[in-house]
């Protein structure tokens, strides 16, 4: 996940001021729409896929619908160290992961300096689609301000 926040900050070269803010507040950008900076990102972020998070998960596509960023990731439910597991069923993985996932996605969104600004000064909404690889689909979330005002 931190590889997509580098790659998110490096794409935002084309917003940047001469010289950054002090306090490295994104208030320059104001004079962009979300729709703008939101495709702008998908546009670099796009360059790079699939990225690979973890030896599970794939970043596989990234779309921008107005205030809305969506994270396409799929889950190999076929790993091998899965099988290995004894004891718990797929479906009961596959569950707790959804909440781990949730949790780990709005403490990013919520806590990262720019993802911060888009969520609260901005409005956007970070949507995250999980799949397996076939693709099926298996879980999706969404994270905005109300998500992160419970933190």
């Amino acid at each position: 996940m931190y590889k997509i926040i580098v790659m998110i900050f490096l794409s935002l070269s084309l917003f940047a001021q001469d010289k950054p803010p002090e306090n490295s507040n994104f208030s320059h950008m104001s004079k962009f729409k979300i729709e703008e900076i939101l495709q702008y990102v998908v546009s670099q972020s796009i360059k790079n896929l699939p990225l690979q998070i973890d030896p599970i998960t794939t970043l596989v596509n990234v779309h921008t619908s107005k205030n809305k960023y969506q994270y396409i990731k799929q889950i190999d439910t076929n790993a091998q160290f899965l099988k290995d597991v004894s004891g718990v069923s797929i479906d009961s993985f596959l569950s707790t992961l959804q909440i781990k996932l949730f949790t780990a996605d709005i403490n990013l969104a919520c806590k990262e300096p720019f993802f911060k600004y888009l969520i609260y000064e901005r409005n956007a909404v970070f949507e995250y689609v999980y799949e397996t690889k076939e693709p099926k689909p298996l879980f999706e979330h969404s994270v905005g301000i109300e998500d992160c005002e419970k933190l």
